[in-house]
């Protein structure tokens, strides 16, 4: 998966991203969510997501080792249909990914920064507006998508002495 994943929403029509932040690879706060744009809600899961950004399994990585989940928990903050189908990964109704997802909340970035980051670092940097993100981690924990040991990975943020 190449570029940022609002990059990829903002030209769907799924957001729309401040002047600004169109040639970003950070979030935005300040997108306006096109929700009238969005797939229906029986398509907002992370297999719609990965056909979108050319993805086939949960472990593929771009070239600063982000997969899809970095990419997908990164944007919660901006994008409500990140959000959604982040929150979806815990519903059994909706499909998963191939590949093995234990293997990929595990997976670090490499790029100079964040480095050494998981996707659950994502999940837990800096809040968002709605506090979606506490539902979404309680309720991927409770689903057994993340385990308590997901939480517990040391980064370019975290240090343990």
């Amino acid at each position: 998966m190449g570029g940022s994943l609002l990059q990829v929403f903002n030209t769907c029509g799924y957001l729309d991203l401040p002047s600004q932040n169109r040639s970003s690879q950070t979030s935005s706060v300040g997108a306006r969510q096109e929700k009238n744009k969005w797939p229906p809600d029986h398509h907002q899961h992370i297999c719609w997501l990965a056909s979108l950004v050319s993805c086939t399994s949960c472990t593929e990585v771009d070239e600063q080792g982000w997969n899809i989940y970095h990419h997908l928990f990164h944007t919660i903050s901006s994008s409500e249909l990140s959000a959604k189908i982040a929150a979806n990964l815990a519903k059994k109704s909706f499909p998963k990914l191939q590949g093995d997802m234990r293997d990929a909340m595990r997976q670090k970035t490499r790029g100079s920064t964040p480095r050494d980051w998981t996707p659950v670092h994502f999940l837990c940097d800096r809040s968002d507006r709605q506090q979606q993100k506490v539902s979404i981690a309680k309720e991927l924990l409770e689903a057994g998508v993340l385990q308590l040991s997901d939480f517990n990975e040391p980064n370019d943020k975290v240090f343990y002495f």
